[in-house]
């Protein structure tokens, strides 16, 4: 369970509401992490993982995701950095090459503004210290979002 360090941090506050003394301050990728971690040590059945910016965000948990030949789709911000054969690119500006019959539209989530369009495209690549793509191959989602 997530926690804030503001909980985390005042230890009196956490155990009035039950939570041990060990429980540590932990952000969510390292505690996507730990999950699953424990999901493949209990032997529990998937072929990937997904994660919005947060996760996607997060070099250290896309890095031991590799390491663990675990395949992923994660959002990314526009302004990272993907490598893709041609050489290095903004997501955003990856995302802006993806001819529109490519895109595949998508709508995660209602909202009160009304519904959250996306447009989703999927690149194959891999890390520049990766000897191979398969079978763990990272996938940039190239993302466009829009209110109708």
């Amino acid at each position: 369970m997530y926690l804030p360090e503001k909980w985390t941090s005042d230890r009196d506050r956490c155990r009035r509401a039950g939570i041990g003394d060990d429980v540590a301050f932990a952000t969510k990728p390292e505690l996507a992490e730990k999950m699953i971690g424990r999901a493949v040590k209990a032997g529990v059945p998937f072929s990937w993982v997904a994660g919005d910016e947060v996760y996607g965000g997060n070099p250290g948990l896309r890095s031991w995701l590799e390491e663990e030949g675990i395949a992923y789709v994660m959002a990314v911000a526009c302004s990272e950095m993907i490598t893709a054969p041609a050489g290095r690119f903004r997501a955003d500006e990856l995302a802006a090459l993806v001819p529109p019959v490519r895109l595949a539209a998508a709508q995660l989530r209602r909202r009160v503004q009304g519904p959250r369009l996306y447009d989703w495209a999927v690149h194959r690549h891999c890390q520049p210290r990766s000897t191979s793509c398969w079978p763990a191959a990272p996938f940039t989602q190239a993302r466009r979002a829009s209110w109708r």
